[in-house]
């Protein structure tokens, strides 16, 4: 019954979890897992590999490359959730679930919890696993042994995850040592029955890593059998990190239990996490209280019901960040909360990163309700990404004189319409040839500085060195000095009038051609002004006389 139902597992991820196709991978074992920072891909495994290599390998995958943040779940529809979740929950437990989450919102955690660490980051390397890692540690020992620390490495990994049974080998065969790293590793993901064999078996021992990761993570039955077990207890972060990731009934247990407490990073990490029941238990249970990164955490992650029952219950409040980071985030309704409800505001810089992410909406609220002005700064973050809908709304409502470093910044970075918009305006187009005017001049006056050095390095040397072999070669006042010296003169001479002259003659050409272009285009521009308000002189006479027999016919 459980192969055929491990067999129907396996038959539906396969058909059912979306195909992405990338360089190096399966096509049809591609799970899209996004990060606080970017989008990270990693290859799923099928119920096959559950059973053969449990959660090693499960764990391998999933954490590649990801560090103390939630899997965010993308493009499955809700059967699709659902059945990861089995999966996941059959091979690494139901504490695992409280890291998976189906938003398509990027979780941003502003804490980083040690323990978490631990279940993140395995003592291998991500190709070191996909090499060694799932195979018989028999296979590759006599090749690894001796190569650095890699046999110890490979004992807290095995030993913190489920390979028990390849930690036991290597123990029996490796003389490479062990370190309290492995029963940490153990506690953090939950592998009860591999402390227990440490603890039987091995000199070791643990550090309150253990009991914080444990406690961090969810893993109830470790964190009270270390309690029972082992004297090294706990830090403040074991509290910090159970409420942080959601695991209220691990709290309770450590606020009865255990005498180190929480800090302030407990509330704020729940609240930052959307956990409401944490942060209320928090509230009334403990003395700790929170700072402001707490509802501006829960502001940033769109837990409108924690920010609510923080502002109605809570004195801390938050800080310009939290409106500053809604507006970057693109999260109107958030600002429209905190404008109506708080009374910190935003900094200038709410526009600038509404502007450089392209949330007009935003852009408009800030402008029109909470009194941000729509600075050179804003309109340049905008041109910079390409966002010529938000920078032409700011050009409109700008507040200062224009500057050309948003045409700059537009143009380095290819946005041939957002400059075509800006030069199109003649404010910017003035201020842009002003300002390449000024780069153009410093770099020729830098240039000039520099040959100039150069003349003057060049004269020394070939002044001074036949000079001195003159001196050392030939007597004072003889004949042949005399004539060597003025041969040396005129040579030198010469050979400067050689090299300088092309040079000077072709700047001194090219500035006069340039004062000519100058005039030029400055002529061409009065006689297209002229022209333009001739037209518009003979236009406004035909107006008048069409006016003047319409009138007249009609009377």
């Amino acid at each position: 019954m459980v192969v055929r139902m491990h067999a129907r597992i396996e038959t539906i991820v396969k058909c059912k979890l979306r195909v992405k196709r990338m360089a190096g991978f399966e096509a049809n074992k591609i799970i899209v897992l996004r990060t606080r920072a970017k989008l990270a891909v990693a290859p799923s495994i099928t119920t096959a590999n559950y059973i053969r290599c449990a959660r090693a390998e499960l764990r391998t995958k999933l954490m590649d490359g990801v560090e103390n943040s939630k899997h965010i779940v993308k493009k499955c529809n809700f059967m699709e959730k659902l059945i990861l979740l089995k999966c996941m929950q059959k091979v690494l437990g139901k504490a695992h679930q409280s890291r998976i989450s189906t938003s398509s919102s990027v979780i941003l955690s502003h804490f980083s919890i040690g323990s978490l660490k631990l279940n993140a980051m395995p003592s291998l390397t991500p190709e070191e696993i996909r090499e060694f890692g799932n195979i018989d540690p028999s296979t590759w020992h006599d090749k690894k042994h001796g190569s650095g620390d890699f046999c110890s490495r490979a004992k807290a990994f095995y030993g913190g995850l489920s390979g028990l049974k390849n930690f036991k080998w290597l123990t029996a065969n490796c003389d490479a040592p062990s370190s309290t790293e492995v029963m940490d590793r153990a506690a953090a993901n939950g592998q009860y029955w591999n402390l227990i064999w440490f603890h039987n078996n091995r000199f070791e021992g643990c550090t309150a890593a253990a009991m914080d990761g444990a406690a961090s993570n969810g893993h109830f039955f470790s964190l009270e059998w270390l309690h029972l077990n082992c004297d090294e207890g706990c830090t403040t972060g074991a509290m910090d990190g159970a409420a942080s990731n959601g695991h209220l009934k691990v709290v309770i247990w450590l606020h009865k239990n255990r005498s180190e407490g929480c800090t302030a990073a407990a509330m704020d990490g729940a609240a930052s996490n959307g956990h409401l029941e944490v942060v209320q238990w928090l509230h009334e249970n403990r003395p700790e209280g929170c700072t402001t990164a707490a509802m501006e955490g829960a502001v940033l992650n769109s837990h409108v019901k924690v920010a609510r029952w923080l502002n109605e219950n809570r004195t801390e409040g938050c800080s310009t960040a939290a409106m500053d980071g809604a507006a970057g985030q693109g999260y109107l309704g958030a600002v429209k909360w905190l404008k109506e409800n708080r009374s910190e505001g935003c900094s200038p810089a709410a526009m600038i990163n509404a502007a450089s992410k392209g949330y007009l909406d935003v852009v408009q609220y800030l402008l029109t309700n909470v009194d941000q002005q729509a600075t050179n700064a804003a309109i340049s973050a905008a041109a910079e990404n390409g966002h010529l809908l938000v920078v032409k709304y700011l050009h409109e409502n700008r507040s200062e004189p224009c500057e050309p470093d948003a045409i700059i910044r537009a143009k380095q970075n290819g946005h041939s319409a957002v400059v075509e918009f800006l030069l199109e305006h003649e404010d910017y187009w003035l201020a842009y040839e002003e300002e390449t005017s000024k780069l153009l001049a410093e770099g020729r006056a830098a240039l000039t500085q520099k040959v100039y050095h150069l003349f003057w390095v060049a004269f020394l040397v070939f002044r001074f060195i036949p000079q001195m072999l003159i001196e050392f070669f030939l007597p004072g006042k003889s004949p042949a000095r005399v004539e060597m010296e003025t041969r040396i003169r005129a040579e030198e001479e010469a050979s400067i009038r050689e090299k300088e002259e092309p040079r000077l003659r072709a700047e001194v050409a090219a500035s006069i051609r340039e004062d000519r272009q100058t005039k030029a285009t400055i002529q061409a521009e009065e006689e297209e002004e002229m022209r333009a308000r001739i037209r518009a002189e003979i236009q406004d006479s035909v107006e008048d006389k069409i006016r003047a027999e319409i009138r007249v016919g009609l009377l």
